[in-house]
This record gives structure tokens, C-alpha cells and sequence, in this order.
């Protein structure tokens, strides 16, 4: 994601002024300023944008750190974790491995976490995609638990709000919208770190 103006080919970027030229009004990112008559989460060149916040953004209000933000000594243990799932020690997780032959959870949530982790869709997991995934998933799961106040393992709107994790309660509101993508009005951790786990990778 991020601005990408500096990439256009010469003659393709906005015309003198800064205006959008024949984008309809609403369109494109106002600076320093929301989606004008559009509340609801858009695709933007990729990239969600909730309330003019980018998903970096957004995760930042939550307090996550993410890859940038990982200690060495958390890096090794999940080189440990990754180790003992490479059983022929070549330094990937096949899907047989990681999905077949794997000893935790269902066959189905460990090939959830394994197409997540395939960042590069190459059907093969590295340690450093694995290492990653672990990152992102861990840190959101605890987050997720911090705003879990009756802990069910759902988190409603009135549980992300009342987390103060956002400050702005409409962009909360959106927010939640853009997590809930089955809408019933609750977040489960599968559906969660789906959007999370997207939001973190852009």
C-alpha cells in the first residue's frame, strides 16, 4: 500500500492543483481526511480505507507492533515451533507436512493457517513466512483477548468499544464492520484474523 504517485508513468499523475481529474468526487484518498458521503470500507488501490486509515493504521490504533515489532527470543521459538513440524528438515513446510500429517488442531485449521502463512503462494510454507504468520496471528489473538470482556470467544461491537481501543467511536463502528464479514454482529478468531492477518501483510 502507501502512495504511489512517485510511480506513475510521466504525464499520469494529478493535474496541476492536486485535483482528481475525472475520478467521481469521493473517489481516491482526500488528503488528510475521510471518504466524503462514503462512511463504509472501500477498496483503494488495494488497500482498505476506513474513515481516510489506512490498514496499517488501523492496526496501530490497536496497539499491534507486528513482524517490525517481534523480540529475537520470540523469533527462536518459533524457529523451535517451525523445526519440529519440517519433518525432512529442508527448511519449508509442504502441505503434507504442515496440513496432513500435522499433529494439532483439525485438518481444516491447520490448512487455514497454512494457506495464511503461504504469503507468496508458492504451496510451500519457509521458515521466515511461518515466522511471520506466527507474529501477526499471536499478537492479534492477544488482542483479541484483551477486548473479549465476558470471555466467550467473541468480541461484540460494545466489547471493542468499550476496550477504548479506538478512541473515535464511529471509526470503531466501521472498523468492527469491516472484521464482521459474515455481519451477525459478533467476532469469531477464525473470521478475525482473516481481515487482521490480510491488514497486516499490506
Amino acid at each position: 500500500g502507501g502512495d504511489d504517485r512517485g510511480n506513475r508513468p510521466e504525464g499520469r499523475g494529478r493535474p496541476e492543483g492536486g485535483e482528481r481529474g475525472n475520478r467521481p468526487e469521493g473517489r481516491g484518498r482526500p488528503e488528510g481526511g475521510e471518504r466524503r458521503g462514503r462512511p463504509e470500507p472501500k477498496e483503494d488501490e488495494g488497500e482498505v480505507i476506513i474513515k481516510g486509515h489506512s490498514p496499517q493504521q488501523i492496526l496501530t490504533l490497536f496497539g499491534f507492533k507486528g513482524v517490525k515489532g517481534a523480540s529475537e527470543s520470540l523469533r527462536a521459538n518459533y524457529r523451535r515451533s517451525f523445526g519440529f513440524t519440517d519433518a525432512n528438515r529442508d527448511g519449508k513446510h509442504s502441505r503434507k507436512e504442515y496440513v496432513e500429517n500435522g499433529r494439532y488442531m483439525t485438518p481444516q485449521a491447520r490448512a487455514g493457517i497454512f494457506q495464511a502463512s503461504d504469503s507468496n503462494k508458492d504451496d510451500v510454507v519457509s521458515e521466515e513466512e511461518y515466522i511471520q504468520n506466527r507474529i501477526i496471528t499471536d499478537e492479534a489473538k492477544e488482542i483479541f483477548s484483551s477486548m473479549d470482556s465476558n470471555r466467550d470467544n467473541k468480541v461484540t461491537a460494545k466489547e471493542l468499544l468499550s476496550s477504548k481501543k479506538i478512541e473515535d467511536q464511529q471509526l470503531a463502528g466501521e472498523i468492527f464492520k469491516a472484521l464482521d464479514t459474515n455481519s451477525d454482529g459478533s467476532l469469531v478468531i477464525p473470521e478475525y484474523l482473516r481481515v487482521w492477518g490480510r491488514w497486516a501483510r499490506s
